[in-house]
């Protein structure tokens, strides 16, 4: 696996479950990699902001 298709089952990972496959795979390279982990710490920071600063009674996605 290369950084780049980690980077996109990462983000995929916050919509959805992730397949076994892609999920075993993922670890074995965030294992390896710190530039991947790295991107997965700021990714999940971000969530966790984002979701903060949205009202989960408003819908956020049509603000602009």
């Amino acid at each position: 696996m290369n950084c780049e298709h980690a980077s996109e089952l990462i983000s995929l990972n916050c919509e959805q479950k992730l397949k076994v496959k892609d999920s075993l795979q993922l670890q074995i390279h965030l294992w390896l990699c710190p530039k991947c982990r790295h991107f997965k710490k700021n990714n999940n920071e971000m969530r966790k902001l984002l979701q903060n600063y949205c009202d989960p009674k408003s819908n956020c996605e049509k603000e602009t």
